[in-house]
């Protein structure tokens, strides 16, 4: 079933659905483009029904479940729309070199609209707040994915030493989280091919009662399932590109820099003042 094919049969059932099912119904009609990269949990905090009554309410419309339902809302709304299917469609025709740059900037900043529309801001100070009231924060991911847990790790941990980062294919992954517990926070981050090594550690942090963040790119998605808070960052190009989570990440950087303390500030301007001292910069 598709996600057009969903908005009329919602219109046409909308009077024969329970009370909180109409709920869910209108919150879709009226912002179905927001919704398309909430999961269930958030959505029912956002409209005041139960992660279960939308269960409910995706297979009362002939979905298997909620993240069916997502994803065809984003399919409806993103992938189908006009805009970019013409950018799609220029990049599978013969392309100029002198239009090479522009055509990847193009891509890049509609996913960055995608993001901005995405509603995440509740998600991110949600996260912000955790991670300033957590003991330890510890950010993990693996192949191509790590390159996105350095940049987010580094910059974090010059506010504070409390965060740490790792590779996730490194042989002692596990043992990292061995004194991590509900005090603590992890930040995973995994996009597709999603990384087994990356899912076990996720898994590993919640059994120990660690609150679990995932930054990932689809509803589909290993980490979805197991995370506590879900940072979602797009993407639509034909080809693999990091900008919607680079900027999600910058995001936790400001936040939590905008939180801190006068001592934090203090720490963080003497060891800025401490590297230059020692020539680390050119």
């Amino acid at each position: 079933m598709s996600a057009g094919n969903v908005i009329e049969l919602i219109r046409e059932a909308y009077s024969s659905l329970s009370r909180q099912q109409q709920r869910v119904a209108q919150a879709i009609l009226d912002r179905g483009n927001r919704i398309a990269f909430q999961t269930a949990k958030e959505l029912s905090s956002h409209i005041g029904v139960s992660s279960a009554t939308i269960v409910r309410f995706a297979c009362r419309i002939g979905f298997d479940g909620y993240p069916a339902l997502a994803r065809e809302l984003q399919r409806f709304f993103y992938e189908d729309n006009a805009p970019m299917q013409k950018l799609k469609a220029s990049f599978e025709g013969p392309l100029e070199k002198k239009d090479l740059l522009g055509h990847v900037c193009e891509m890049d900043r509609e996913n960055l609209l995608l993001l901005r529309q995405s509603a995440m801001d509740d998600v991110l100070e949600r996260v912000v707040r955790k991670m300033g009231e957590a003991r330890r924060v510890v950010l993990t991911g693996g192949r191509t994915s790590f390159s996105l847990v350095h940049y987010g790790g580094f910059l974090l941990r010059q506010l504070d030493r409390k965060f740490s980062f790792f590779n996730a294919s490194v042989d002692d992954a596990q043992e990292r989280l061995e004194d991590l517990d509900g005090e603590c926070l992890l930040l995973a981050v995994s996009f597709h091919r999603y990384y087994r090594q990356t899912r076990d550690l996720v898994k590993t942090a919640r059994e120990a009662g660690v609150f679990v963040t995932a930054l990932t790119d689809d509803l589909k998605s290993p980490l979805v399932p197991l995370a506590d808070a879900l940072l979602l960052a797009p993407n639509r190009a034909p080809f693999y590109s990091y900008v919607p989570a680079m900027a999600l990440l910058n995001a936790l950087v400001a936040g939590y820099a905008r939180d801190l303390n006068l001592s934090s500030r203090e720490v963080f301007e003497k060891r800025s003042r401490m590297l230059l001292e020692k020539d680390v910069y050119v």
